[in-house]
Protein backbone atom coordinates (compact mmCIF):
# COMPACT_ATOMS: atom_id res chain seq x y z
CA UNK A 1 0.00 0.00 0.00
CA UNK A 2 1.03 3.49 -0.77
CA UNK A 3 0.94 5.93 2.08
CA UNK A 4 0.07 9.23 0.44
CA UNK A 5 -0.25 12.29 2.56
CA UNK A 6 -2.83 14.60 0.95
CA UNK A 7 -1.29 17.74 2.46
CA UNK A 8 1.97 17.02 0.74
CA UNK A 9 0.20 17.24 -2.63
CA UNK A 10 -0.87 20.84 -2.02
CA UNK A 11 2.29 22.58 -0.95
CA UNK A 12 1.77 26.33 -0.98
CA UNK A 13 4.73 28.61 -1.49
CA UNK A 14 3.17 31.16 0.91
CA UNK A 15 1.99 30.83 4.46
CA UNK A 16 -1.65 31.11 5.48
CA UNK A 17 -0.97 34.42 7.18
CA UNK A 18 0.44 35.88 3.98
CA UNK A 19 -2.65 34.79 2.02
CA UNK A 20 -4.97 36.25 4.68
CA UNK A 21 -3.02 39.52 4.60
CA UNK A 22 -3.21 39.67 0.79
CA UNK A 23 -6.96 38.97 0.92
CA UNK A 24 -7.46 41.71 3.52
CA UNK A 25 -5.41 44.23 1.49
CA UNK A 26 -7.36 43.35 -1.68
CA UNK A 27 -10.65 43.81 0.19
CA UNK A 28 -9.50 47.16 1.61
CA UNK A 29 -8.36 48.43 -1.80
CA UNK A 30 -11.65 47.39 -3.38
CA UNK A 31 -13.61 49.04 -0.58
CA UNK A 32 -11.64 52.29 -0.80
CA UNK A 33 -11.96 52.35 -4.61
CA UNK A 34 -15.71 51.76 -4.46
CA UNK A 35 -16.14 54.49 -1.84
CA UNK A 36 -14.16 56.94 -3.98
CA UNK A 37 -16.34 56.19 -7.01
CA UNK A 38 -19.50 56.57 -4.92
CA UNK A 39 -18.26 59.87 -3.47
CA UNK A 40 -17.52 61.21 -6.94
CA UNK A 41 -20.95 60.15 -8.22
CA UNK A 42 -22.69 61.65 -5.20
CA UNK A 43 -20.83 64.93 -5.70
CA UNK A 44 -21.89 64.99 -9.36
CA UNK A 45 -25.51 64.23 -8.44
CA UNK A 46 -25.56 67.06 -5.89
CA UNK A 47 -24.14 69.46 -8.48
CA UNK A 48 -26.81 68.47 -11.01
CA UNK A 49 -29.55 68.78 -8.37
CA UNK A 50 -28.36 72.29 -7.52
CA UNK A 51 -28.40 73.20 -11.21
CA UNK A 52 -31.94 71.83 -11.55
CA UNK A 53 -33.12 73.78 -8.50
CA UNK A 54 -31.60 76.98 -9.86
CA UNK A 55 -33.29 76.43 -13.22
CA UNK A 56 -36.63 75.70 -11.58
CA UNK A 57 -36.41 78.77 -9.37
CA UNK A 58 -35.63 80.87 -12.47
CA UNK A 59 -38.64 79.39 -14.27
CA UNK A 60 -40.86 80.07 -11.26
CA UNK A 61 -39.72 83.68 -11.02
CA UNK A 62 -40.43 84.19 -14.74
CA UNK A 63 -43.85 82.57 -14.34
CA UNK A 64 -44.55 84.89 -11.39
CA UNK A 65 -43.61 87.94 -13.48
CA UNK A 66 -45.81 86.71 -16.33
CA UNK A 67 -48.76 86.15 -13.98
CA UNK A 68 -48.32 89.61 -12.48
CA UNK A 69 -48.17 91.14 -15.95
CA UNK A 70 -51.34 89.32 -17.00
CA UNK A 71 -53.06 90.35 -13.78
CA UNK A 72 -52.04 93.96 -14.36
CA UNK A 73 -53.33 93.81 -17.94
CA UNK A 74 -56.69 92.41 -16.79
CA UNK A 75 -57.10 95.11 -14.12
CA UNK A 76 -56.45 97.92 -16.60
CA UNK A 77 -59.88 98.45 -18.26
CA UNK A 78 -58.88 101.57 -20.10
CA UNK A 79 -56.47 100.74 -22.85
CA UNK A 80 -55.46 103.53 -25.15
CA UNK A 81 -56.16 102.90 -28.78
CA UNK A 82 -53.54 103.95 -31.25
CA UNK A 83 -54.59 104.48 -34.81
CA UNK A 84 -52.16 104.66 -37.63
CA UNK A 85 -53.16 106.51 -40.76
CA UNK A 86 -51.30 105.92 -43.93
CA UNK A 87 -51.06 108.51 -46.64
CA UNK A 88 -51.87 107.33 -50.10
CA UNK A 89 -49.68 108.80 -52.77
CA UNK A 90 -50.19 108.55 -56.47
CA UNK A 91 -47.33 107.20 -58.39
CA UNK A 92 -47.10 108.71 -61.88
Amino acid sequence: MLNINLLSLFVAPYSVYTLVAVAFIAFALGFVTKRAVMYKQKKKILKLEDEMLNNHSRILSLEKKLAEAKKGANNNHFTPEITVQKKMEKVS
